[in-house]
């Protein structure tokens, strides 16, 4: 799952939900509302949860550039949920 992440949508499909088919977009969307919730609630750093979706573009053109913006320790000292934002548009912009 962590080469692929989207093939957890595709299990979630498969097993229980048929129906459900959230877009790429929509699970940032929730990733970033579930950072901003943990940050708030525990003081959570986006760092914790930014490590773990690293693979989730693999395959899409500007994937490099989603990995590149969440592991840089730059970006990651001062980020916010906003800096998930910021890596998925660089694959939305990649895309168009």
């Amino acid at each position: 799952a962590y080469q692929n992440p989207w093939s957890l949508v595709e299990y979630e499909r498969a097993l229980f939900n048929p129906d459900w088919s959230p877009s790429r977009e929509d699970i940032i969307v929730q990733l970033v509302h579930y950072c901003r919730r943990e940050h708030e609630e525990h003081g959570t750093p986006v760092r914790a949860v930014a490590r773990h979706i690293l693979g989730f573009a693999n395959g899409l053109p500007g994937a490099k550039r989603f990995r590149q913006i969440l592991s840089d320790p730059g970006e990651l000292r001062e980020a916010d949920e906003t800096l998930l934002l910021r890596a998925w548009a660089a694959v939305s912009e990649t895309r168009k």
